[in-house]
């Protein structure tokens, strides 16, 4: 979880071509129109570039996905650095968006720009990200465990390594069934 106490809103018009150095709260980065209610404009080719020099491991500079309405003939993007010469994070619109839409993007080092390039067609309700010093989700890591343990009770009666993982009939020394 994050705080949006005083948390300052800016639209991306504003902070177009600048390196925004964040503060402890993290900054809202709206569309050009900055309200949900409305579009952005056509023809639009904003970027921004945000830094967090005290953002530390385990935490990671990101964006949190509040709004996502990009038309598909739009294209926002988001790259892992300060330009689009950069790793993509996220490239989208409605026509892909919805696979991220509720996962938060991040920075695997805590330089971050984001880039809204518009066509002269059709415009969306824009989008809206909470920009912030977030600790990561948890990696979760499968093991398989290849023993099988049949267990009685408490009491383990017998034991099989399985190491070919197809479906294969098993014979229940207890129930004599295979």
């Amino acid at each position: 979880l994050f705080s949006q106490e005083n948390q300052e809103s800016r639209r991306i018009v504003e902070l177009h071509s600048q390196t925004v150095f964040l503060s402890t709260v993290g900054i809202r980065l709206t569309d050009s129109n900055g309200n949900t209610d409305q579009c952005y404009n056509n023809n639009e080719d904003y970027y921004v570039t945000f830094f967090d020099t005290t953002c530390y491991y385990p935490n990671r500079l990101t964006a949190v996905i509040d709004e996502l309405d990009i038309h598909p003939s739009d294209t926002l993007y988001i790259y892992d650095g300060p330009d689009s010469t950069y790793p993509v994070l996220f490239k989208g619109n409605n026509s892909n968006a919805s696979t991220v839409l509720f996962d938060d993007v991040y920075s695997s080092n805590n330089v971050m720009t984001i880039s809204i390039k518009t066509d002269g067609a059709n415009v969306a309700r824009g989008f809206s990200f909470n920009i912030v010093c977030k600790k990561i989700c948890q990696e979760i890591n499968m093991s398989w465990d290849s023993t099988f343990y049949k267990l009685v009770g408490e009491e383990t009666v017998e034991r099989e390594v399985v190491w070919d993982f197809e479906e294969k009939e098993r014979y229940d020394s207890i129930t004599g069934v295979f």
